[in-house]
């Protein structure tokens, strides 16, 4: 018998949260990212999480490196990176609009891997199952 992996997508602000030891980010996500850290889960960062990241260190909105960001990415074979694509993009269209556009690209890819997302904001609610 083989067991399903557990999927989770994380968003921007928790993966900076997490990052950084912040303690803004709740001991469920928290426990949810280490456990993909460690294998016992698939971590899914969409591509538009990444460009985020790139636009908070830029703007000196957290003292997180992107080296650090890579390294943390390349430590795990079970964090995944899903690039924006046809598929996100088709999926996505059929989300309200009320979802701001990176979010809504998250939630697609969410959707497409059948995953949770990690994530604080209550504009994912209802649309996509989520974590915090």
């Amino acid at each position: 018998m083989t067991t399903e992996v557990e999927r989770n997508v994380v968003d921007s602000h928790s993966l900076v949260w997490h990052l950084t030891g912040d303690p803004r980010l709740s001991d469920k996500a928290s426990a949810a990212i280490r456990l993909g850290e460690t294998g016992g889960s698939e971590l899914i960062l969409p591509s538009i999480v990444l460009a985020e990241l790139l636009r908070i260190v830029e703007k000196g909105r957290t003292g997180l490196s992107l080296a650090r960001v890579v390294e943390w990415i390349g430590r795990s074979a079970t964090i995944v990176v899903v690039p924006f694509d046809l598929e996100v993009f088709a999926t996505m269209v059929d989300f309200a609009t009320e979802l701001e556009l990176h979010d809504r690209i998250i939630a697609a890819t969410a959707r497409l891997a059948g995953a949770r997302v990690i994530t604080k904001d209550a504009a994912f609610e209802g649309v996509v199952e989520t974590l915090w």
